[in-house]
């Protein structure tokens, strides 16, 4: 699969929400953004790279499934912070 532009291929991290105490409060679907890792990233894009930790705003994504695996496909712009 080959991304075009300035899109990226993320495969989102799934976390659960714990309190202080260890009891999970959820699956995080409540919050803006949720983190993934960059797995292929379009030809105008030279800021990030495959591997990348990144966080990412959830409201304006579209998720596809190939070779049965679950992904998600966005604009470079969606990115709010890249790990370290």
């Amino acid at each position: 699969m080959k991304v075009v532009l300035s899109n990226i291929l993320v495969k989102e991290i799934k976390e659960d929400i714990k309190s202080s105490s260890g009891i999970i409060l959820g699956n995080g679907s409540d919050v803006k953004f949720h983190r993934g890792v960059i797995k292929a990233v379009g030809e105008n894009i030279d800021k990030v790279k495959p591997g990348d930790v990144i966080h990412f705003d959830r409201h304006r994504i579209y998720p596809i499934n190939y070779n049965g695996e679950e992904f998600l496909v966005m604009n470079y712009e969606n990115i709010v912070i890249v790990e370290d």
